[in-house]
C-alpha cells in the first residue's frame, strides 16, 4: 500500500471495467426481465416497463431516501401497492435470469491485471450508476472477469441516495468513506456522467477507447485521458502508485 495522498480509486463499470454495447444490453435486459415475470404468471411487459422507467426515477433522486426506496415508491404508484410484495422476486432476478443480458457485455483482457495492480496498493471502489441491486452489480463484475471482493465498496440501489451525473453521488461516496476529494480519483469512459466527479473536486481520468461516451462533445483535454496503459502510467507517475 502506498503512503502518499491517494486513498482510493473509483472505477466506473460499464465501458470501463467491463466493455458494453449499451443498446444491445438494454434490449436483452428488457427481454430477460419480461420473460422472467411472464414465467411466474405476471404481466412481464408491464413490469419490465416499470423497471426501465424506475431507473430514471433513481437518477433523479434528491437524496432524501435511498434509490431503492425511490424505486419502490415509484413502482407502487405505477402498478399499485401489491407490487411491494414482489421485492424479493425482483431482486432474485439479478442472481438468475439477469445473466441472459450478458450478451451485451464482454471482457477486456487488460482490466483484471490493472485491478489487481491497483487493489494491491490502494482501496478500489466500483462507482457504477446505482440503479441495480448490489446483486446485479456484482454479477456484472463477474461478467467482466473480476472478483467483487477485490473492491471495498460497490454502489447499488440499496446503499446510494443519488446517481450519475449528479455530483452528489460522488460526494456521498467520499462522505461514506471519510475521504476528501483530493484523496480519490475517478476512472471512467463517460465524459458527462463520470467527469461529474470533477465538480466535487475529484481528479478524473477518462478512458479513450471504443466505449468512450461523449454525446455532449465535452472538451476531453480538460481531463487526464488515454488508454489503459496511459491510465496505469498516470496512476503511477501522477498519483503516486508505484509501478
Amino acid at each position: 500500500m502506498n503512503d502518499r495522498k491517494l486513498k482510493a480509486v473509483f472505477f466506473d463499470l460499464d465501458g470501463t471495467l467491463g466493455p458494453m454495447d449499451i443498446p444491445r444490453f438494454v434490449s436483452l435486459l428488457g427481454q430477460a426481465f419480461q420473460t422472467y415475470f411472464d414465467r411466474m404468471g405476471m404481466d412481464g411487459k408491464k413490469l419490465a416497463s416499470i423497471f426501465m422507467k424506475g431507473a430514471q426515477v433513481m437518477v433523479e433522486n434528491d437524496g432524501s431516501r435511498t434509490n431503492k426506496e425511490a424505486y419502490w415508491d415509484y413502482a407502487a404508484r405505477a402498478a399499485g401497492p401489491d407490487v411491494l410484495a414482489m421485492k424479493d422476486t425482483f431482486e432474485n432476478f439479478f442472481t438468475t435470469d439477469f445473466d441472459l443480458a450478458r450478451g451485451g457485455c464482454w471482457q477486456e483482457p487488460q482490466v483484471p491485471p490493472l485491478v489487481d495492480w491497483v487493489t494491491s496498493r490502494v482501496p478500489a471502489v466500483v462507482a457504477t450508476n446505482p440503479v441495480f441491486p448490489l446483486a446485479g452489480q456484482k454479477r456484472r463484475l463477474v461478467w467482466a472477469g473480476l472478483d467483487p471482493d477485490r473492491f471495498v465498496r460497490i454502489t447499488g440501489y440499496e446503499n446510494s441516495r443519488h446517481a450519475k451525473p449528479n455530483p452528489a453521488y460522488y460526494q456521498d461516496i467520499l462522505d461514506d468513506m471519510a475521504l476528501t476529494a483530493d484523496q480519490a480519483v475517478m476512472i471512467g469512459n463517460d465524459c458527462v456522467e463520470d467527469a461529474a466527479a470533477a465538480r466535487v473536486g475529484i481528479d478524473v481520468f477518462l478512458l479513450t477507447t471504443d466505449c468512450t461516451l461523449n454525446q455532449d462533445k465535452v472538451d476531453i483535454d480538460q481531463y487526464a485521458h488515454g488508454d489503459y496503459e496511459d491510465l496505469r502510467t498516470w496512476l503511477a507517475e501522477e498519483k503516486g502508485l508505484e509501478k
